[in-house]
């Protein structure tokens, strides 16, 4: 195994010398109505509520590529109740049981569907949030050069090694 504190790097200084910062403030999606993709899917808790958290992918126009997250939390009535509009618009099954969440998660991969970008103010702390809603899900491929990278995709803690 090689010591991770001295692996020799200094094959990559020719490109260092040539390389620029990227520009990391990437200005929010405008609002409008867009076609993406579900790129992942899946059951979290974040400070404590429990959530479904989409990530889509834009599609086409101008603001292809880009990212857009989706959060169903899951502590409410009302919040069950958006949550099995979502699942009706994605026409999947209704869960009868809570758990089947998880698996109904993982169906909503590469799924495709016209989307509502808004913005809103919070009411307790001002910030401005992008909201995202399904509109319908529509029957369109993926583009191959926007599906993700199957490396991305590996858990790395499923590994044997």
């Amino acid at each position: 195994m090689t010591n991770v504190d001295h692996i020799d790097l200094s094959d990559l200084n020719a490109m260092l010398a040539k390389a620029t910062p990227k520009d990391n403030t990437a200005t929010p999606v405008p609002t409008g109505i867009y076609q993406a993709f579900v790129r992942g899917a899946s059951v979290e808790e974040h400070e404590g509520v429990r959530q479904l958290k989409w990530e889509f992918t834009i599609m086409a126009g101008p603001h292809k590529g880009r990212r857009l997250w989706r959060r169903n939390a899951l502590n409410t009535q009302e919040n069950l109740n958006w949550l099995l509009g979502d699942l009706q618009t994605a026409k999947l099954a209704m869960p009868s049981d809570m758990n089947e969440l998880h698996d109904l998660a993982r169906q909503l991969l590469h799924l495709v569907f016209e989307v509502r970008v808004s913005t809103s103010v919070g009411k307790k702390d001002g910030k401005t949030y992008t909201n995202v809603n399904l509109r319908k899900r529509l029957s369109l491929p993926v583009p191959e050069d926007l599906l993700p990278d199957v490396m991305e995709e590996i858990d790395l803690d499923d590994l044997p090694f």
